[in-house]
């Protein structure tokens, strides 16, 4: 039961009630001053040293500010907006971005609801593409992807949003899924968790792609002390060693220069100009 809720039920049934967390949470919530709270309740000691007894004065007053929680609805989102803030209540669903390979060009969305859907994959391979502009591909440039992604499922992972416990039945129906994320702390971590997550039999696969030293030297961000010591708490996932590996060998100049990289940079194709 939310707090809130247990105060107003104490009020009715005449029980006792932390007056002084109601009360900061009658002006944080609905900008009831200590002058406006006396107006609507009376106050009495209890046997409780922190607890008291709180009863309405003004009925009239109490209707207008506390009338709106005696509607409730069984969707969390619904229900807090009713009682004043919506951004409190999580929504119990969720929408993925979906094409059928990675040169759809209209895609479907996915819609979830209580971690289920109807929607069932076309393919046993699935590629999950961080970024929007990537997903989109704008300019038909993926470096170094192979044939097999080219004809995956493609779902946008928009970031952690992909983690979410909304989505892993259906990512469950997969065989291998390949994680085109950023080369950073956030793609990372959002692999982790879907290794963490995910049935342990999936090939789980974070894409390296070719050239990626080079992509780093030109395009790469440096990683700051706090960034590289955060960066250190991957290296025990197998499947992150290589480029980890190739991230913190990078040499410009002779000198180690570690870089992350985000996965726009990869719609140039830098391969070419070795080929020239």
């Amino acid at each position: 039961m939310k707090i809130y809720k247990r105060y107003l039920k104490a009020i009715k049934e005449s029980a006792p009630l932390p007056l002084f967390v109601f009360k900061d949470w009658c002006l944080k919530q609905l900008n009831i001053d200590n002058d406006l709270f006396s107006k609507i309740f009376d106050v009495a000691s209890s046997n409780s040293v922190k607890h008291y007894l709180v009863s309405i004065k003004d009925a009239s007053l109490y209707e207008q500010y506390f009338s709106r929680f005696e509607y409730s609805s069984e969707d969390e989102k619904v229900e807090a907006t009713l009682h004043g803030d919506s951004k409190k209540g999580k929504i119990d669903g969720g929408v993925l971005n979906f094409k059928h390979h990675y040169f759809d060009q209209h895609g479907v969305s996915i819609c979830f609801k209580n971690t289920k859907t109807d929607f069932s994959p076309s393919s046993s391979s699935l590629l999950l593409i961080e970024n929007l502009n990537n997903f989109l591909s704008p300019n038909d440039v993926f470096v170094g992807v192979d044939e097999n992604n080219l004809t995956s499922n493609v779902i946008w992972s928009k970031g952690q949003e992909i983690t979410s416990k909304q989505y892993a039945n259906f990512l469950n129906k997969y065989d291998q899924i390949t994680c085109f994320f950023d080369f950073d702390l956030g793609g990372f971590e959002a692999f982790k968790r879907l290794k963490l997550s995910l049935r342990s039999d999936i090939k789980l696969i974070f894409y390296h792609p070719e050239y990626f030293t080079k992509y780093l030297s030109l395009f790469g961000k440096k990683v700051t002390d706090k960034q590289y010591l955060a960066l250190r708490k991957y290296g025990n996932i197998t499947e992150l060693n290589d480029i980890i590996n190739e991230l913190v060998s990078l040499k410009i100049n002779g000198r180690r220069s570690i870089r992350f990289l985000e996965q726009e940079a990869l719609q140039i194709a830098l391969e070419n100009e070795n080929n020239e």
